[in-house]
């Protein structure tokens, strides 16, 4: 049993002692420590989520916070140091190993980018696991007929990919270089490693997008995690904190994905979560307000707002439209949110397509805000709810502000290319059908 993976070692060990072992029934097992084994069944679980008949592309994204050992920075330098013979050691086992008949299994140099579906900074991880899931694909017809694996580290902002990029180019020709090598060993000793409180605060993730017959496979916990970003507000019935739970539901029901019906989409929450799992939504809903909600961010991936749109919505009117305060003067809001609301309809008007989505959808969720409680029960002289709260200091026209900078409108989730949502046209259902569903 070897734990440590590394990777000339490995094909050395598999070119010297393989066959043998086969004869005599002996098991060699390598890189079965704990770095190595989620990124493998995690590989082997979402292919499971992708039932594909075809070709399978898959990533492992990973994110850590900690020290690594005096050992692992020994084994990193000496990576370095032994590129040359670590290529030879591979090409010695590519020449001996046999492939699987009919089938392709293979580990992918990925490219530095940010990922379409996470949103993270990818750097390509020159480790051992890609050739590990790559085996395993190889191993197991459930893999497909043409399997591909890339392994990267991930970050949430462009500065960190850099700095990270940049720290593992400088340790790499450090390296080759025997002075500064000896230097950099001396700094870190074999046997140290960080101490029981820092391990304690010490974490790693690893993240998993599968790709295969034109769907895209997520791990629930991560789509939900995504899915938290949606705009949250005080609507009874809100699926806001059941979103976890409603992603492990969807991946049992339909694991190999397809279309699905959020027939009462109010806050949009369900379709975002669905639409990060993959599928194809078709949201609905009895008001008019939860479909525009949900074309501005389930609909729409990229369209937002500019700066310049923004200003021209919270400038003076077009015009002398006064709808909202002639009617909800003394029942919602103050006189002065009122004529806001009535002025910043006068821009809405003029403008069409998902920006005119995004503008109305910031609107309702800035009303939801300004709300002291449920917006279906408060109304009238609203000072006797006001306990200092943040929402209830702000003016109509700041929370709007807020919510056009809101990332879940929108937050794209697929691709180009990938299979895109879509949402019909909110229509009223008959009153009979909600006579039977509402009592």
């Amino acid at each position: 049993v070897d734990i440590t993976g590394e990777p000339e070692f490995v094909d050395t060990m598999y070119v010297r002692h393989h066959a043998a072992a086969e004869r005599s029934g002996a098991r060699i097992v390598h890189a079965c420590g704990f770095d190595s084994i989620p990124h493998d069944l995690g590989a082997y679980f979402t292919v499971q989520q992708l039932h594909a008949a075809g070709p399978v592309t898959l990533r492992g994204v990973v994110r850590a916070a900690g020290t690594f050992s005096g050992g692992t920075f020994h084994s990193a330098l000496g990576a370095f140091e032994r590129s040359r013979q670590m290529s030879q050691a591979f090409k010695e086992r590519r020449r001996v190993e046999p492939r699987p008949e009919g089938r392709k299994s293979r580990a992918v140099a990925g490219k530095p980018g940010k990922d379409p579906v996470l949103g993270y900074y990818l750097l390509p991880m020159p480790t051992i696991d890609p050739q590990v899931v790559a085996r395993s694909g190889a191993a197991l017809d459930l893999y497909g007929p043409d399997f591909r694996y890339s392994h990267f580290a991930g970050t949430k902002t462009l500065r960190y990919a850099a700095g990270g990029a940049l720290g593992v180019g400088l340790i790499g020709v450090a390296a080759t270089i025997p002075p500064a090598r000896n230097l950099l060993k001396s700094k870190v000793k074999q046997g140290e490693g960080p101490s029981a409180s820092r391990r304690e605060k010490s974490w790693f993730t690893v993240d998993f997008v599968g790709e295969g017959d034109g769907r895209t496979a997520v791990d629930p916990a991560e789509a939900a995690r995504r899915a938290a970003a949606w705009p949250r507000v005080r609507w009874m019935g809100s699926k806001h904190r059941l979103l976890p739970h409603l992603a492990q539901a969807f991946a049992d029901l339909a694991p190999a994905g397809g279309h699905a019906l959020d027939a009462f989409s109010g806050s949009g929450v369900v379709s975002y979560l669905l639409k990060h799992q993959g599928f194809g939504v078709r949201a609905n809903d009895y008001l008019g307000f939860p479909g525009v909600v949900a074309s501005a961010g389930v609909v729409n991936d990229d369209v937002r707002l500019t700066e310049e749109d923004v200003a021209r919505i919270c400038s003076p009117a077009l015009d002398d439209r006064d709808f909202c305060r002639r009617t909800f003067d003394g029942v919602f809001f103050t006189p002065e949110d009122l004529a806001f609301l009535d002025s910043a309809w006068s821009h809405v008007a003029t403008m069409s397509g998902h920006a005119r989505s995004v503008a109305i959808a910031a609107l309702c969720l800035a009303a939801a805000r300004r709300q002291p409680r449920g917006v279906f029960t408060i109304s009238g002289d609203l000072s006797r709810y006001d306990d200092g709260r943040r929402d209830l200091r702000l003016s109509l026209r700041e929370h709007f502000v807020e919510r056009v900078a809101d990332p879940g409108l929108p937050r794209p989730a697929l691709r180009p290319g990938q299979r895109r949502q879509r949402l019909h046209q909110a229509l009223p259902l008959p009153r009979g059908a909600l006579a039977l569903l509402g009592g």
